[in-house]
């Protein structure tokens, strides 16, 4: 009686596939973003809090427009650079803060941590949305300021300093998130203020705007992808952490 045997190759993609099987898949922050994209759904991630974006939306144009009035009347197009990328986290931070403070002021963060996905897993959705809706807006702001200053090199060096000045502050939150206490995570708009502060009582304007327009596109576009890059690394260590760290910031 003949009996056919398994060949090596045949083995191995046996064992493999009853390994595959068996073992949980390594966790990935795209994977599971996707999972909670489809799951959730925008009207999941912004249920409740929907007049905290559009205050925020308008409280940031309230602000932001006002100031690129004003900035846009200096002849000089270094001297927007400055300001408008230290004011590049101002619509995050506002859905950010406006957001948090409504569920905490209402009580329901306890009531999302019993659903089946957990307020840690929405935080990080909301997280990936609002920072959409940061970077959208910074495009609009400079695309402004580089129209009217007639200057598309501008818009290129506005949008990179701006994103990175964006996924900075995206990166401090987060870091806010694993590493502090809830009751320090409020202060980070303070203290970003603080520190978009310091610079014009250490130097000259002109010296700040020197070093500012001086710097070479690509270099501001590497500072923007390096702080995309840190707020990648930070997102996948909140999201997929385990359950047992605190969830929310800003309570």
């Amino acid at each position: 009686m003949h009996i056919d045997y398994p060949t090596d190759s045949e083995r191995e993609a046996s064992i493999a596939a009853i390994l595959a099987a068996g073992l949980e898949p390594k966790p990935s922050l795209v994977r599971e973003l996707c999972s909670l994209c489809r799951a959730i759904g925008l009207r999941g991630v912004l249920s409740g809090v929907g007049d905290c974006v559009l205050l925020a939306v308008l409280l940031a144009g309230c602000a932001g427009f006002p100031l690129l009035a004003v900035l846009l009347k200096s002849p000089a197009s270094p001297g927007l650079l400055y300001p408008l990328t230290a004011c590049a986290p101002l619509l995050y931070a506002a859905l950010l803060l406006l957001t948090f403070w409504k569920e905490k002021q209402l009580g329901t963060q306890e009531l999302k941590m019993t659903v089946r996905y957990d307020l840690r897993q929405l935080t990080a959705m909301r997280l990936v949305l609002f920072s959409g809706i940061g970077a959208l807006g910074d495009a609009l702001f400079a695309a402004i300021a580089a129209a009217h200053s007639q200057d598309a090199l501008l818009f290129a060096q506005l949008l990179s300093l701006s994103l990175g000045a964006l996924f900075l502050y995206v990166t401090l939150t987060l870091a806010g998130l694993l590493y502090l206490p809830a009751r320090l995570q409020a202060l980070l708009p303070a203290l970003w203020c603080i520190l978009c502060a310091l610079p014009p009582f250490l130097t000259t304007q002109e010296q700040l705007e020197g070093i500012l327009s001086g710097l070479p596109l690509a270099g501001s576009g590497l500072l923007a992808f390096g702080a995309l890059g840190a707020a990648l690394l930070l997102a996948r260590a909140y999201l997929l952490s385990p359950r047992s760290r605190r969830p929310y910031a800003y309570c």
